[in-house]
């Protein structure tokens, strides 16, 4: 993803000031990463993002999750896990600034719970905006529309149709 700043940095057709970044679900975890490494983004999203995927597949009784999870041994899970918290989320959330950063939750979300998504937001960095919406995972349409609104301020996109 790096990478790909650099390429869009190397394009005259784009203003440096102006990159955003989007992510949601796996791809709010790997943009927390990248929002906690990366300066030349202005503004990050993060759409129902959890603080720790290791926790999630640690204990998910998602049928695919614990049907890998029991095709390892206890030494194998705890390697893979021990190596996977690095990267958990909640690690990099903390490093944001000065980059801005709007988290966006789901009341009905089983993960992150209410619980979780509070401590991911606590954790983050200011300047940060955290809204909650009557939705689940997926999100809806008013978090759609906040999105666009903030984006508009932070880096100016058009308006929405």
């Amino acid at each position: 993803m790096r990478r790909g700043v650099d390429l869009l940095l190397s394009r005259s057709d784009i203003d440096p000031k102006r990159i955003g970044f989007i992510g949601h679900s796996y791809g709010a975890h790997t943009g927390a990463i990248l929002a906690g490494v990366e300066k030349r983004i202005k503004a990050f999203v993060i759409m129902a993002g959890s603080p720790s995927l290791t926790e999630f597949l640690r204990t998910s009784t998602l049928p695919a999750i614990v049907e890998t999870r029991n095709a390892l041994t206890k030494e194998q899970q705890e390697n893979y896990f021990n190596t996977l918290a690095s990267v958990d989320p909640i690690n990099y959330i903390g490093h944001v600034a000065p980059s801005s950063l709007f988290l966006q939750f789901g009341k009905r979300d089983r993960y992150p719970t209410e619980e979780k998504a509070t401590l991911y937001a606590e954790a983050a960095t200011n300047p940060k905006f955290v809204k909650t919406y009557d939705a689940g995972h997926e999100l809806n349409d008013e978090a759609r529309r906040d999105r666009a609104e903030w984006l508009r301020k932070q880096i100016g996109i058009g308006k929405l149709n």
